[in-house]
C-alpha cells in the first residue's frame, strides 16, 4: 500500500526509524550477527520504493534478506553481543531452525506460509520448530523458577527433612540437616547436577 500523503514527513520519518529499528532487531535474532542484521536493513532500504511502498513492506524486505542467510552465527561466528533483555538472550541461544521459526511465528507473527517462504521450510516444520523453542521456554522457565530464593528455600527445607528422617528423627539436630541439605544443593547447582 503506498504511503498516503496525510502523515507530515516528521511522521513519516518517525514510522520509518521505528521500523528499521525493529527491524535490525528482528533480523539480528533472526542471523545472531549484528554485521547480517546491519547488512539485511541496508540492503531492504536499498531495495524499498517509499513513494509506492509503505513502512510494514520494508520490514517485510529486512526479514526477506535476513533469512537468506543460512549460516549458523549460534558456532564460531560474531563475538559482538547487543544488549538484549534476558529473554532474548535465550531466543539467541536457540538452535537457528527453533529460533528462526519462533522468531517468525511468534515474535512477527508471520503466518505459516509466510515464515515458510522465508525459510525455504515447510509450514509444518515452521510450526513444530516453534512450538518446540515454546516448549524449551517453558522448560527453562520452570527451572528459573526453581532457584528463586522462595524456590531454593524449598528445596533446601525438602532435602533437609529427607536428610533427618534418615538419621532417624533425632531431636534437636534440625541445624545439622539444614546445612548438609544447603551445602548438597549449592554443590548440585555448581556442578549442573541439580535435578531440574
Amino acid at each position: 500500500m503506498p504511503f498516503g500523503g496525510a502523515a507530515t514527513v516528521t511522521e513519516r520519518e518517525s514510522a520509518v526509524e521505528q521500523i528499521l529499528t525493529r527491524g535490525f532487531f528482528t533480523a539480528y535474532l533472526l542471523t545472531r550477527s549484528a554485521r547480517l542484521a546491519e547488512d539485511a536493513v541496508v540492503e531492504a532500504i536499498a531495495r524499498w520504493d517509499p513513494d509506492r511502498e509503505d513502512e510494514e513492506a520494508l520490514f517485510r524486505s529486512i526479514l526477506q534478506s535476513a533469512s537468506r542467510d543460512e549460516t549458523d552465527n549460534s558456532i564460531g561466528g560474531e563475538t559482538v553481543a547487543l544488549p538484549c533483555p534476558g529473554e532474548l538472550q535465550t531466543v539467541l541461544r536457540l538452535s537457528p531452525h527453533l529460533r528462526r521459526s519462533y522468531v517468525l511465528r511468534v515474535l512477527v507473527k508471520a503466518s505459516p506460509s509466510e515464515s515458510a517462504r522465508l525459510l525455504r521450510l515447510h509450514a509444518r516444520r515452521v510450526d513444530e520448530c516453534a512450538y518446540a523453542a515454546l516448549r524449551l521456554f517453558a522448560a527453562y522457565n520452570a527451572r528459573e523458577e526453581s532457584v528463586t530464593p522462595a524456590g531454593l528455600h524449598q528445596q533446601i527445607q525438602n532435602l533437609a527433612y529427607r536428610l533427618w528422617q534418615e538419621r532417624g528423627s533425632p531431636l534437636g539436630s534440625s541445624d545439622e540437616d539444614w546445612f548438609r541439605a544447603e551445602a548438597e544443593i549449592r554443590r548440585q547447582g555448581m556442578d549442573g547436577t541439580h535435578g531440574f
